[in-house]
């Protein structure tokens, strides 16, 4: 029997508040229902002109028809067929994109309705090109839903918005090449300013619950959208994780990330109460900043009593770099290539010695950053990195120009390098490629 998920935003919110996840298909489908979310394809100059056109077209059939017949119009180049009441809920949504309207008319046409529609009337405009959210993701839609329902307290929260941080970046992602790795990264520089993000998901709530904004759609390259899809589909296993109460499994991909320093509303409010009190009396802001730490510690979700079904264990501070042996053996390939690319640059630059590639402008060295972690058959890692290949790869002892030299080759350099950060963090051998 096919599992029954709820329908609405407020049932995904209810399954939240339970610690029971639900996948993006049933939050996509809750964001179509919901009337009072404006959905609108964005389309480039060439293919917006030739939809007013086709606008036209199905405006004056209307009007002398009905907005709501059946008859069939044969609308664009493509010939395609659409009944007059489909093509104006169509006409009708893509007008009130360019307008200040919201979704709060009943009729406009969803994700899968202006799929269908497009697919049909420009062929050629959606070949080897797939719809996607443009302004915002399905999964961190869902992810801003569950920190509008996590408590304050919830332990779950900080590393929360460390995911919340990494779909973020993934959303902007325009080009391929991009990596979860390069990703991560980004949410490490985040934690370190102490982002706050308290902004950013309540503009997705305001925005999946139709109360403000609209949600932007657009033709992405088949490539692109499947590439980015594959790290949303391994970020949505940890955010399962974490709803559920896996502790390990999100401490382990999250290694490295200083999380606890990401903010999310509560705090912000925290900080406005505290300048209050520090204002009106400093002793007051310091009796109820020791409350407010008070209960945190065990990923036990929003409730006091442990749920049955998942192991719970206690939220541990992000791993330091050097780490002890049973620590090594829980380091993720994805932890590990972010703990090795936040100390390459400079161990690279510390090894740039005679008779290797000299330290001069350190353009090397901060080019130097591993894309890519793999397993051998016999489970040993393989690690691949890329360099700022030109002007430095004609040093490569392979290259075969006039500069190669075994001695100064970026390879062997990058390799001593990698090797000597892992030291620290992994036992047993590993191998390195240069991609």
């Amino acid at each position: 029997m096919a599992a029954k998920y709820p329908k609405t935003l407020r049932g995904i919110r209810g399954a939240l508040q339970r610690d029971i996840f639900m996948r993006s298909k049933a939050v996509r489908r809750a964001i179509d229902r919901n009337p009072l979310v404006l959905q609108v394809t964005k389309l480039d100059k060439e293919y917006a002109k030739k939809f007013n056109e086709v606008a036209k077209q199905v405006n004056a059939a209307a009007e002398k028809e009905g907005k709501d017949s059946q008859k069939r119009i044969t609308l664009g180049d493509s010939g395609a067929v659409f009944t007059i009441k489909t093509a104006k809920r169509m006409v009708d949504t893509m007008a009130a994109g360019d307008s200040t309207a919201t979704g709060e008319k009943l009729g406009f046409a969803n994700f899968r309705q202006q799929n269908y529609f497009f697919k049909k009337l420009f062929p050629e405009m959606t070949q080897g090109y797939e719809l996607g959210h443009k302004n915002i993701s399905v999964l961190r839609a869902n992810m801003a839903i569950a920190l509008d329902e996590f408590s304050k307290e919830d332990p779950r929260r900080k590393a929360l918005l460390a995911l919340f941080s990494i779909v973020q970046e993934l959303d902007a992602i325009e080009e391929s090449g991009v990596n979860l790795i390069d990703l991560i990264e980004k949410t490490k520089k985040a934690a370190s300013r102490k982002r706050d993000f308290s902004v950013d998901w309540k503009k997705d709530v305001d925005t999946v619950g139709g109360l403000d904004y609209r949600i932007e759609l657009e033709y992405e390259p088949i490539g692109l959208n499947q590439e980015k899809g594959r790290m949303a589909a391994k970020i949505g296993e940890i955010f399962k994780a974490l709803v559920e109460g896996e502790a390990e499994r999100v401490e382990t991909f999250l290694a490295g990330i200083p999380y606890e320093n990401l903010r999310g509303s509560p705090d912000l409010i925290d900080d406005i109460l505290d300048l209050a009190a520090d204002t009106i009396d400093p002793s007051k802001k310091a009796k109820r900043k020791k409350s407010a730490k008070k209960d945190r510690g065990k990923l036990t979700g929003r409730g006091t009593k442990p749920r049955n079904r998942a192991k719970l264990t206690e939220i541990k501070k992000p791993r330091k770099t050097r780490a002890t042996t049973s620590q090594k053996k829980d380091v993720s390939p994805l932890a590990l290539a972010s703990l090795i690319n936040s100390k390459l640059p400079d161990v690279v630059a510390k090894n740039m010695v005679s008779p290797r590639l000299q330290l001069q402008t350190g353009a090397l060295a901060q080019s130097a950053r591993i894309v890519d972690i793999q397993q051998t058959a016999q489970g040993f890692p393989s690690i691949g990195y890329t360099y700022r290949k030109d002007p430095y790869q004609v040093f490569e002892s392979t290259s075969g120009t006039r500069f190669s030299d075994r001695e100064r080759d970026p390879r062997a350099l990058i390799d001593a390098s990698i090797r000597e950060i892992a030291a620290t963090l992994v036992t047993g051998r590993l191998f390195t490629r240069r991609l």
